[in-house]
């Protein structure tokens, strides 16, 4: 229904404006048998509540949708629900985990979802506990744009993860708009639904 709902409220058009202050880290771990975890950070201080997180999946009005992520745990099953195998994808309580993938069937994004609208993450709050876990190293993980849907609305926050070990943060992105067309410039961005 979330995916429904995004798409619905892009399809009826969106604007972009500067976001608040809204951080995504990503920690790598190197796994027995040579798989790979990749535990995400969610730091709101946006002044939004947040209910959702993409992670490789984003809008840009000039564009369209980016699909960045290389591959998904094995076994995730793509069509109506998109569930990830229960042993690849982890939530904090009241949140799940689901895969979405290109037309070609090319490019995925992961989606984490509350499932209890208890769980939004408010101002202030940082969640830890999302991941995924792969059979192989795939650096788009470390390196993706997130998708940070604001509570009750069809807007979105918009930025690119951060290496939460000190080293290789990437900067966040603002997206700025302008009669209809987007540019990407800076720090982060709130995507509205005019």
């Amino acid at each position: 229904m979330r995916i429904l709902n995004t798409v619905l409220g892009l399809v009826c058009g969106t604007g972009a404006l500067w976001g608040g202050d809204l951080k995504v880290k990503v920690r790598k771990e190197n796994l027995p048998g040579g798989k790979v975890a990749y535990h995400y950070q969610v730091e709101n201080n946006s002044g939004q509540e947040i209910d959702g997180i993409d992670i490789g999946h984003v809008r840009d009005a000039a564009s369209g949708y980016t699909w960045e992520l290389d591959t998904a745990p094995q076994g995730t099953l793509f069509g109506i629900d998109d569930r990830i195998p229960a042993s690849w994808g982890f939530c904090p309580t009241g949140w799940r985990a689901v895969f979405d993938r290109d037309e070609e069937g090319t490019r995925c994004a992961v989606l984490f979802l509350i499932s209890d609208l208890s769980s939004v993450i408010k101002q202030g709050q940082t969640f830890s506990g999302f991941k995924v876990v792969l059979s192989a190293e795939d650096n788009s993980y470390l390196s993706a744009h997130y998708m940070a849907h604001i509570f009750r609305t069809a807007d979105y926050l918009v930025g690119v993860v951060e290496s939460d070990s000190g080293s290789g943060t990437t900067s966040l992105r603002k997206v700025v708009v302008k009669k209809g067309k987007s540019k990407l410039a800076g720090k982060g961005a709130v995507i509205k639904n005019p």
